[in-house]
């Protein structure tokens, strides 16, 4: 877990609270734990989507904390934002579903 600061939102991953930088909705098929959408920070998806080095070089090259992305062909989803929220995982849930 990260050390608290004004810029760090608590993100679930799990139904467990994380500090992060940004909350991360994500998809991929073939995650490390074998699920599929998922919410938590960054880092999560960076580990859990670890297979998908093209869709996570692009990520990482961005500002990964507020971005859409969307690769259909191999069914990656990343949906980051909500850094200004103090509890960020409703946010995310609201900017993905709404």
């Amino acid at each position: 877990m990260c050390d608290h600061t004004e810029h760090q939102k608590e993100c679930s991953n799990d139904l467990n609270l994380k500090v992060c930088s940004s909350c991360v909705a994500y998809l991929c098929p073939d995650s490390a734990d074998g699920t599929g959408y998922r919410t938590g920070c960054p880092e999560d998806f960076f580990e859990q989507c670890s297979t998908h080095k093209n869709d996570i070089h692009f990520i990482k090259r961005q500002n990964y904390n507020d971005l859409e992305h969307m690769n259909l062909k191999d069914e990656v989803i990343y949906i980051s934002g909500c850094a200004e929220e103090s509890v960020g995982v409703t946010c995310i849930l609201a900017k993905v579903w709404f």
